[in-house]
């Protein structure tokens, strides 16, 4: 990938007033499996925006999913809406956790 069009995609990422913009660059940034993105998928996944939250949750899943698996157990504690709470079902699904489907 050209890394002057990776440069812009983190600044978006990261800094753009535009939560679905933030959201859209996580999602063009994760395609490409760096792992050296983890720390940044992981604060996304905390982001008060349920889009760029949810986003950084799928994110972060390709990358190290051991720490999605947790970080998904953690936010499904709280309520979640939209695109995180399907991060947070989908990867309940997929490492198998049926507690977070308990009330």
């Amino acid at each position: 990938p050209d890394a002057s069009a990776v440069a812009v995609l983190e600044k978006l990422a990261l800094q753009d007033p535009q939560r679905i913009v933030r959201a859209q660059a996580i999602d063009a940034l994760a395609k490409l499996k760096n792992p050296a993105y983890a720390d940044m998928f992981k604060k996304a996944a905390q982001d008060s925006s349920y889009s760029v939250a949810g986003a950084g949750l799928v994110a972060l899943l390709d990358v190290d999913s051991a720490a999605a698996v947790n970080l998904a157990k953690q936010l499904g504690k709280s309520p979640a809406k939209g695109r995180l709470a399907s991060a947070i079902t989908d990867i309940s699904i997929k490492s198998g956790d049926e507690s977070a489907f308990e009330s």
